[in-house]
């Protein structure tokens, strides 16, 4: 992350057709983690392939409803274990 961009590149070795679905989400992450105001950056995701290489920019809209995601997830789990604790389940 630098200058106001955020680079996210991952090699891929498998011979199956890669997404940039993992991406996103490790863009999402970041922005919650560093409290990142996701107007506020450019995010540019490349994925390395088979000798080749696929660069994308994460549309604002997709990284916004992406930490919507993660951040609903991360809700669903806390009020799930909470439950589990009240009913005397512990890990």
């Amino acid at each position: 992350f630098k200058d106001g961009i955020l680079r996210i590149h991952d090699l891929k070795t498998g011979t199956s057709r890669a997404s940039f679905d993992q991406l996103m989400l490790y863009a999402a992450m970041f922005c919650i983690e560093y409290e990142i105001i996701p107007g506020d950056i450019e995010v540019r995701m490349r994925i390395y392939q088979n000798d080749d290489q696929e660069e994308r920019l994460l549309p604002l809209e997709d990284l916004v409803h992406t930490i919507s995601k993660v951040n609903s997830s991360v809700k669903l789990v806390e009020k799930l274990r909470s439950e589990t604790l009240k009913k005397g389940y512990h890990d």
